[in-house]
């Protein structure tokens, strides 16, 4: 559940240069060199603003959802969660964040309050089930937010990302196979896309980019998988990726992410990707479009701390064989 870590006080966000001593990473682009993640204080003050409680407001409650995730996932990436060497403080706000979570996620199980892709999978709905449920996201993400700024910022994102999840992993006709079955995927999958692409550019358009460090590891995640999956307007993309680009720094993931998005932004060029992450199954396999200088892409995937490219096609080969 925790992917990137894979978000309600008003915040005015402001890119503040993100200082760092470290080495820029070059290639045809420049990419920031890297700046503080998240940390323990950070974690605390999500825990907190997901602590109210707003009853059934699915906006709020996946608002709630994302700050829990990234203050969850912060919290399990610390050192000290690996040697069980963890300060008091720290494992209070742990404690806090599993007890806002537990209760959050009960609050989730009715199929009214559902804002779970997982829950999807795990049920195992039926076409007119599953289309009920993203239909009622969609209403709830495209409607008039009163909820508040920051939280109808990290609930849509929450909620536009999970809508984006379903339509691509939950097979639209019972799992069959058939080419029937394929085509309606698409069909879905282009369905909510051109309805979410106006706003996935309005609410993104709001921060300019919700960095993790403020707005959480979950949201920046949310975004760069929305920013991702519309190739059919690669301009924006490339707005969205000079706008990265020209920050001072940023956050570890958000370098990652970066690498994703330049190659995407090549490749509607038809140019070579740089960053080997874009590929399609071919019998069982996946295999990577065409890439710049394979002889160095792991130092450049590296450089980021990115996974080897073997790795990497041995996981992306796993799913096409499903």
């Amino acid at each position: 559940m925790f992917r990137h870590f894979p978000g309600i006080f008003l915040i005015l966000l402001i890119l503040m240069p993100f200082m760092a001593e470290c080495k820029t990473l070059q290639t045809s682009y420049i990419i920031p060199p890297v700046s503080e993640d998240p940390d323990t204080a950070d974690a605390a003050k999500w825990v907190q603003e997901a602590s109210s409680d707003c009853g059934d407001n699915i906006i709020c409650l996946s608002a709630r959802m994302s700050l829990l995730n990234s203050a969850m996932g912060t919290l399990m990436a610390l050192p000290c969660a690996q040697t069980g060497n963890c300060s008091k403080e720290e494992d209070d706000v742990k404690s806090r964040a599993e007890s806002e979570f537990i209760k959050l996620k009960r609050s989730i199980l009715n199929e009214n309050t559902i804002i779970n892709s997982d829950i999807l999978l795990e049920r195992n709905y039926n076409n007119n089930r599953l289309n009920y449920i993203i239909n009622k996201w969609m209403s709830a993400i495209l409607k008039k937010c009163d909820a508040g700024e920051r939280t109808c910022i990290l609930g849509r994102l929450w909620l536009m990302t999970q809508a984006d999840q379903a339509v691509r992993n939950v097979a639209p006709c019972g799992g069959k196979s058939s080419s029937a079955c394929v085509s309606d995927r698409f069909r879905a999958i282009n369905d909510i896309d051109s309805k979410l692409n106006e706003m996935k550019k309005t609410i993104i358009s709001q921060v300019k980019w919700p960095v993790s460090k403020i707005w959480g590891q979950t949201a920046s995640y949310d975004a760069w998988i929305l920013v991702q999956h519309m190739d059919n307007d690669y301009l924006y993309q490339k707005s969205v990726l000079a706008f990265l680009l020209s920050q001072p720094c940023l956050p570890s993931q958000e370098r990652q992410d970066v690498a994703y998005i330049i190659d995407r932004v090549e490749l509607a060029q038809n140019k070579k990707q740089l960053y080997g992450t874009q590929g399609k199954c071919i019998n069982g396999r996946w295999e990577q479009f065409p890439t710049e200088n394979n002889d160095s892409l792991n130092v450049r995937r590296q450089e980021l701390g990115m996974e080897t490219i073997e790795i990497y096609s041995k996981k992306a080969s796993s799913i096409c064989g499903q």
